[in-house]
């Protein structure tokens, strides 16, 4: 009977501290929320962008270029990079191509 009640009272001073230990990782996640926001809204713009090009008729297409997140590999200047040759593909394009501050868009995550 002592060991369940000091067993209990260690399992609740545990859940105590994981409790505690998650709660001050809030700031930190939350503070990420706007750049990750903000990287969202102009990924999705880069799409939006693809799709009035094509419909404009154009096949080899210039989009800015983003920085990579959590090492995941972005779409490259050059065409051929597997990852932009992919994107081709998928759009229905002859080539896609990430350049610099294009359009004056910056990279995001620097």
């Amino acid at each position: 009977m002592v060991f369940s009640k000091v067993a209990a009272l260690g399992f609740g001073l545990l859940a105590c501290g994981i409790i505690v230990y998650s709660a001050r990782l809030i700031p930190t996640v939350y503070d990420g929320i706007p750049r990750i926001k903000a990287r969202a809204l102009a990924w999705d713009q880069r799409y939006q962008f693809i799709i009035s090009e094509l419909a404009l008729g154009k096949k080899d297409i210039t989009v800015p270029a983003f920085d990579s997140v959590a090492r995941l590999t972005e779409l490259k200047e050059d065409s051929d990079h597997w990852v932009n040759h992919c994107a081709s593909w998928y759009f229905g394009a002859d080539s896609i191509a990430a350049i610099d501050s294009y359009t004056g868009v910056k990279p995001y995550f620097q």
